[in-house]
């Protein structure tokens, strides 16, 4: 009795794992490579087939490909733990050279033992292979770019099968049409199938099994296959459905395209997709099958397919799809949270946690995720006061280039940065779903969905709320004049031969209307298009609270054709129209919504555009950069008046996430003129502070891209290995916090800084009045009002020079960075100016900036010698002084910022070696763990050391 039931317990067992391994090694991979004989040991002779169109479809198209392989063995410390490795990567090693025969289909014979040098003493568990092309770029992997692995069997092992038809899960199939079913056996057996119960077929005796099913009953089937011996039992199934009559209803009141929650158990998911046979809804709530139970709906004029699931789970995140025309299975276009199999794997749990894991094996693409009764974000912030056009001072930022960890929290947490420096407005470079991690974002996916690379939502709702309540506006860099090939809109009607989009589709043009497409070009005229648009540009309003938009290639948002730059940019009047309709939607969620254009079209079309409320990006970054340079240029076209506008509605920049750094450029490309360097750190950073006085001063909107305010010297071209190469363009950057222990470029950090809350805090920067003179080495702006005027003058050239001022009047005049003042007695009297020097004179006493020291570490000197310790400081900052002769001393104590905690003069000190202790608790403000500078003056001459105070 007890034998008996451990044989039981154990074919149960047995049946189990066998039926676990043929569904990991067969049923997951078997699409993607086959293997006969199906059961291999290691001593078998083998044909691996290779299906460059399944998994990651990484090889489509290529007609040579090469495996990089190894073997999983009873040495292997984890299951993927490679040895035996055999392969050259990147080399046309002919050992691993597969045969094309056709059809994307590579295939590769060998003797498992004697090809991996298999020892007498190693078991043989799993084969794995990565499967390339001839350099390696490109990589054949499973759906979610992992390695795949066929299982290698022991002579011992007991009955196995393998289902090599039908090779999907389930399928849909019409009424009278035939299903192969081939299924092999390791031993012989009893197979026997079932059809919803009924028996259909039954063999003994056998090791293959293979007939045609007649599908003949509509609605849904499974069939199963029990194949069996004396002791063993392997079973297989699959589905197939038939269709039932569709049936034709209209949508339910209130119902709109997307997934519509009724109640904690109910949903309704809309579909609008005209042409198309019939839709299902597949997901976790039907083990990912197209049951005849959720065969969608058709609304009466054919466009809209829709079904209400009930019985769902209160607070469940559940994954789906839509299963069309039995082909194609998209997640709804709507979808505020979708699931990626390429890419969610590669997602830190650090960044997202708790991310629902993508249903490998049940399904492919990109899926939707939805829950009945999600929490809704508690908004801190809804009422605050938005920076009008004329004073916004937008931070352009990529979150990954930003931070390491490219985290939203960490965004937050960084955010007080920010305030000191004085923007308020932050764009942030597109968030939404986009293909891949490792991107800019230009490439959208899914429109409403937040990108999972950044964070959760509501990771970035609250620094979203974070910014209002600090008087900082935060935009979203709109792209909306394309979609990329993992869009469902664009998926919904795809011509895969051709690579391009079906005439019939209702969203995307075959041919892209311009020559600067990427991706699938928007229908901009399509009534659906628009109807999608305006559904995106509502959600991040309403649900995120972002407070702007900046439109990418809105020059792009026309239907009128055109093949070069010149056409492209003529004045459209129908483009005009497209655009006026989008701000209009906008608008009409939020009166103070900020519309950006990145436009560079017709001077008169931007004209009449700003004349109608929107903000239009303006380039001067080859303006700007050549000015720092120290080459010849002209900055006029930064005023909005030298263009003809009537409104202040230009956004100025000097760099952007698509413009070289300007320090870049001053380090590698700056003119040398004797001892002027423009190639000098120091005086590449103090050329950007004389561009960024011109750049903050003239009135209107500005732009600054990140880092740019620490001198950011890397090239937008520069690659990972620290090469420059235009390939990579878009490859990550170096994240440059440690700038902030270099007293030259906090000192330019201090500059932005004073120009920006100059620009801000007085209402003159913004005045209607004012003439600029840009065009020659010696530039000049004067700004008027009835309160105050100012005179910005700078030397642009390498080499001294004299610049008429043209002071608006005589009399005293004070200069904002040093808090100076200066009598005028003729306003045209020539100033002599060094080369790079500039000034902002005012007639009215403002208070001065604290920007740090105007030297260098460096270039001080200091005739006496001193020592600091300990350091780092905890309680105590001890500093000896050994000086040849009586002297008073100053000692101050500043943050990188420029903050002062310590400042002190130490009068009538005689020769000698003599000791000053500062008490950490004496400090002005209490000093937090980091670094600070120590500035020893005796009036004629200075020293600057770094300390690091470490004090809890």
């Amino acid at each position: 009795y007890k034998s008996s039931i451990l044989l039981e317990l154990f074919q149960m067992k047995k049946t189990i794992f066998i039926t676990l391994c043929l569904f990991l090694a067969f049923n997951l991979q078997s699409q993607i490579v086959s293997v006969t004989p199906y059961f291999p040991t290691v001593n078998d002779d083998i044909t691996i087939t290779y299906d460059a169109t399944k998994g990651n479809a990484g090889l489509v198209g290529v007609t040579q490909a090469y495996m990089h392989t190894g073997l999983i063995t009873n040495q292997s410390t984890t299951g993927n733990d490679w040895k035996n490795i055999v392969g050259n990567w990147g080399k046309d090693d002919p050992k691993v050279k597969m045969t094309y025969i056709g059809n994307n289909k590579h295939i590769m014979s060998f003797n498992i033992k004697n090809f991996y040098n298999v020892a007498a003493n190693v078991t043989v568990n799993q084969m794995a292979f990565v499967f390339r092309n001839v350099d390696g770029t490109k990589e054949g992997k499973t759906a979610d770019l992992k390695d795949i692995f066929l299982n290698v069997y022991q002579a011992s092992s007991g009955l196995l099968s393998n289902l090599a038809s039908p090779d999907v899960k389930s399928q849909i199939v019409n009424n009278g049409d035939s299903i192969r079913v081939l299924l092999y056996s390791s031993k012989l057996c009893t197979v026997s199938v079932t059809d919803n119960g009924q028996q259909i077929k039954q063999l003994a005796n056998t090791k293959e099994l293979d007939f045609q099913l007649k599908a003949t009953q509509p609605g849904t089937h499974k069939v199963l296959i029990v194949s069996t011996n004396n002791f063993e039992t392997v079973k297989d199934s699959f589905y197939y459905t038939i269709n039932k009559p569709i049936i034709t209803e209209s949508l339910p009141q209130g119902i709109e395209p997307g997934i519509t929650v009724l109640s904690d158990t109910s949903v309704v998911f809309a579909l609008y997709a005209p042409y198309k046979q019939y839709a299902y809804v597949i997901g976790e709530f039907n083990d990912w099958l197209p049951d005849e139970s959720y065969f969608m709906k058709r609304t009466p004029d054919g466009n809209t397919w829709w079904l209400q699931v009930d019985k769902l789970k209160s607070g469940v995140e559940y994954a789906f799809q839509y299963f069309i025309d039995g082909n194609l299975k998209i997640g709804d276009p709507y979808s505020h949270k979708v699931l990626d199999p390429y890419n969610d794997s590669f997602i830190d749990e650090k960044v997202y946690p708790g991310l629902k894991q993508y249903p490998y094996g049940q399904t492919t693409g990109y899926v939707t995720v939805f829950q009945t009764d999600s929490p809704e974000y508690d908004w801190k912030i809804t009422d605050y006061a938005k920076p009008k056009n004329t004073d916004l001072v937008i931070y352009e930022l990529l979150v990954r280039d930003f931070l390491a960890d490219h985290k939203y929290q960490t965004l937050y947490d960084t955010l007080d940065y920010l305030v000191n420096l004085g923007v308020n407005a932050i764009e942030l470079m597109p968030v939404n779903e986009f293909e891949g991690n490792n991107s800019w974002g230009y490439n959208p996916a899914y429109q409403l969905a937040l990108d999972k690379y950044y964070g959760p939502p509501d990771e970035l709702k609250k620094f979203i709320d974070l910014c209002h309540s600090k008087g900082i506006v935060v935009l979203f860099d709109m792209v909306l004049n394309h979609a990329c090939g993992q869009c469902p809109l664009v998926q919904l009607y795809f011509n895969n031969k051709t690579g391009e989009v079906l005439p019939q589709s209702p969203y995307y043009n075959v041919v892209a209307k311009h020559p600067f497409n990427v991706c699938y070009d928007m229908n901009h005229e399509s009534p659906a298009s628009q109807y999608f648009v305006d559904r995106v540009l509502k959600h991040w309003i309403n649900e995120f609270h972002f407070d702007g938009y900046r439109f990418d290639l809105s020059k792009g948002i026309t239907q009128k054709y055109s093949t070069n730059d010149a056409q492209m940019a003529a004045y459209d009047a129908s483009r005009i129209k497209l655009l006026e309709r989008i701000a209009d939607v906008c608008w009409s969620e939020n009166p103070e919504f900020y519309v950006i254009l990145e436009h560079f079209a017709d001077n008169n079309e931007e004209k009449e555009l700003a004349s109608k409320g929107m903000m239009l990006w303006g380039n001067i970054n080859n303006n700007f950069l050549e000015a720092s340079m120290g080459y010849p240029s002209d900055l006029t076209q930064l005023s909005y008046k030298a263009r003809g506008w009537n409104q202040p509605n230009l956004i100025g920049y000097m760099e952007s996430h698509d413009e070289e750094r300007m320090l870049y450029k001053n380090l590698n490309f700056g003119k040398v003129n004797g001892n002027y360097n423009v190639k000098k750190l120091e005086t590449a950073l103090d050329r950007a502070a004389l561009s960024s006085v011109f750049f903050f001063t003239i009135p209107g909107p500005k732009m600054l891209w990140m880092f740019g305010e620490l001198g950011y010297d890397y090239s937008i071209n520069t690659c990972e290995d620290g090469t420059i190469s235009s390939v990579c363009r878009l490859a990550p950057k170096p994240i440059r916090w440690d700038y902030l222990a270099n007293v030259e470029r906090i000192r330019l950090n201090k500059i932005y800084s004073a120009l920006i809350n100059l620009k801000i805090s007085e209402p003159l920067f913004e005045t209607t009045d004012f003439s600029t003179k840009l065009s020659s080495f010696q530039k000049t702006v004067h700004l008027n009002s009835a309160d105050m005027n100012a005179t910005v003058l700078g030397n642009f050239d390498t080499a001294p020079a004299n610049v008429i001022p043209e002071f608006q009047h005589t009399g005293t005049w004070y200069d904002y960075f040093s808090g100076d003042s200066i009598a005028v007695n003729s306003v045209t009297a020539p100033l002599n100016f060094k080369a790079g020097e500039y000034h902002i004179y005012t007639d009215k006493k403002l208070d001065k900036p604290n920007i740090g020291w105007a030297v260098a570490t460096s270039d001080v000197q200091f005739s006496n010698t001193f020592k600091v310790y300990p350091n780092p400081a905890t309680e105590l900052i001890n500093i000896e002084i050994n000086q040849s002769s009586e002297s008073f001393l100053n000692i101050t104590l500043n943050d990188l910022f420029g903050n002062t905690l310590f400042d002190e003069d130490f009068k009538n000190l005689g020769s000698g070696k003599f000791e000053i202790s500062i008490p950490v608790t004496n400090l002005k403000i209490k000093a937090a763990n980091g670094i600070y500078l120590l500035k020893i003056s005796n009036g004629n001459n200075s020293t600057i050391q770094k300390l690091i105070i470490f004090n809890h």
